[in-house]
């Protein structure tokens, strides 16, 4: 079973949950040229902690995707394959995964329908009721 750390809240409207093996971030609203180089910031800190082996980007919240906030996510992608590290997205609104089947990125990130789904490929339990959101 995995060890909760505490939640902590880091930019506005962002979530982050880790457990002995992953890390999760879960950020609110849109991902646009406006935010995404801080939530790339913060999805590299995360990816280049040691203990971190699998990041997992929680979109439920996210209700709006641009180029920009697309762009660094693939740059992410690319930090953590050249770390060897998982990079996972999940829940992605209708809005949003349209925009990975248009632009052929569903076929380079993995992407689970929601976090539970994401907690079975890792072969642990993960107590969703522990899961905060701001």
């Amino acid at each position: 079973m995995l060890q909760l750390l505490p939640f902590i809240l880091l930019s506005q409207g962002v979530t982050l949950m880790k457990t002995s093996k992953a890390t999760i971030i879960k950020p609110n609203g849109s991902l646009t040229a406006m935010n995404s180089q801080d939530l790339q910031m913060e999805l590299t800190q995360s990816l280049k902690q040691p203990h971190t082996e699998s990041l997992l980007l929680d979109m439920e919240n996210i209700d709006f995707l641009d180029s920009a906030g697309l762009m660094s996510l693939v740059r992410v992608l690319q930090l953590a394959i050249g770390l060897g590290k998982n990079f996972s997205l999940c829940a992605l609104s209708p809005s949003v995964r349209i925009i990975f089947e248009v632009t052929q990125l569903e076929k380079s990130f993995t992407i689970f329908q929601d976090v539970k789904s994401y907690q079975s490929s890792l072969n642990t339990t993960l107590s969703l009721d522990e899961y905060l959101v701001a």
